[in-house]
């Protein structure tokens, strides 16, 4: 996946997510994307998403969760 597919998907994701739920929204990204996320730069994947830096520490994490859970 792109760049900018993955960010335009990441923006939607943060702004659909109900009060309270928006880092775990980044986090369930991540986790769902973590194969294409490793070609990518995350900070550049916030920026081109709209999100402020410290959001890339989340996707981060996200991605690190990815090895030992599965979405159902």
């Amino acid at each position: 996946m792109e760049l900018l597919e993955l960010a335009n998907e990441l923006r939607r994701a943060y702004t659909e997510a109900q009060e309270g739920e928006k880092v775990t929204m980044i986090h369930l990204f991540a986790i769902r994307h973590a194969q294409d996320l490793q070609r990518h730069s995350i900070r550049e994947l916030a920026h081109a998403a709209g999100l402020n830096e410290s959001y890339v520490t989340e996707i981060g994490k996200g991605i690190r969760l990815a090895r030992y859970v599965e979405v159902r």
